[in-house]
């Protein structure tokens, strides 16, 4: 059985944030299909591909070290609207 990556350890991972801190900036639990987290203004994802919700316009973060580390990818938008 394969040991899967959680995005909250990925996110903590690249902001140099605990892991218990980063999964109460869960953004509405439940309502989406992906882990979507609220940082700020910024929202950030972890998956091999970019959600597909359009409400927000996705690109990859900058930094993709610990994604890379955990062989995913780390997505942010804004608080702009696509």
């Amino acid at each position: 059985m394969a040991n899967r990556t959680r995005p909250a350890t990925v996110i903590a991972e690249t902001f140099s944030l605990d892991v218990a801190d980063v999964r109460e900036y869960r953004y509405q639990p439940g309502q989406t299909k992906q882990a979507i987290y609220a940082i700020g203004e910024r929202y950030f994802t972890v998956s091999a591909t970019p959600p597909k919700d359009k409400e927000y316009s996705w690109k990859q973060a900058s930094d993709q070290w610990s994604a890379q580390r955990h062989n995913t990818i780390l997505w942010e938008a804004g608080t702009e609207i696509a």
